[in-house]
């Protein structure tokens, strides 16, 4: 049974990232000079120097620790910084933050896995 959950999990987490990488061609509109480019060179500065912030931040264990006072759900936060990255274009297999995402699907399943149920709700 939780063999079947960490498969599960990890399917979901490679199946996400894949959706992300590899948009489908239905999906993808076709080069027109008539579109506004959405990321400008200063928006993209932005976005590198966030994923180098997430990735500095990161714990050896592969969570992200929130500082804020209003409670703390490093699963919850792991999650959404790990999303961050594999939207950057990285995966657990590749790109230049793939040891980041790596760590963190691997944090995660160990909270599932400590879990009976599986749920990581409270985590």
């Amino acid at each position: 049974m939780a063999n079947s959950r960490v498969f599960l999990a990890g399917l979901c987490l490679v199946l996400s990232a894949a959706i992300l990488v590899y948009p489908s061609r239905a999906v993808t509109a076709a080069p027109n000079s008539a579109q506004p480019k959405l990321v400008d060179k200063d928006a993209q500065e932005s976005i590198d120097k966030g994923l180098k912030y997430l990735a500095n931040t990161q714990r050896p264990d592969g969570q992200w620790y929130p500082s804020g006072s209003y409670g703390t759900y490093p699963t919850v936060m792991t999650s959404l910084a790990g999303l961050a990255l594999m939207a950057g274009g990285s995966t657990p297999e590749s790109g230049p933050y793939a040891k980041n995402v790596r760590r963190a699907m691997h944090y995660i399943l160990r909270v599932a896995e400590a879990e009976k149920d599986g749920l990581i709700a409270g985590a």
